[in-house]
């Protein structure tokens, strides 16, 4: 698994690091010409990127703290996965398999709710 995560990092990283210069440089290019030739429509230019950027300051403080409750929230999920496989003989032996399945849909139910 671990070998097919990397080959498909190798394959795409590099595919979207050419998309990602191509654009910056198109933008940048786009932006520069219509500097050159209307110098005044600089100032507005000025005024969206400095409000894109004290915007994406909040943005990203919110995010990072929306994926920490996200990954709060998908830990017992994942526990409850691992204990079973674990212990599945376990669960068999003592007739437990209609608990477990209610327990993850619980679970799945409780994950769900961030997404709505």
């Amino acid at each position: 698994r671990f070998s097919g995560d990397m080959d498909k990092l190798d394959n795409t990283l590099l595919s979207a690091l050419q998309s990602v210069f191509r654009m910056v440089l198109s933008l940048g290019g786009t932006i520069g010409l219509t500097v050159i030739v209307l110098p005044l429509f600089s100032i507005p230019i000025i005024i969206v990127v400095s409000l894109f950027l004290w915007i994406q300051t909040f943005y990203r403080k919110a995010n990072v703290g929306l994926r920490r409750i996200e990954s709060v929230a998908r830990s017992p999920l994942f526990n409850l996965v691992v204990e079973t496989l674990d212990g599945l003989t376990t669960v068999r032996a003592f007739g437990k398999s209609r608990q477990v399945v209610a327990d993850s849909r619980t679970m799945i139910d409780e994950y769900a709710k961030l997404s709505y």
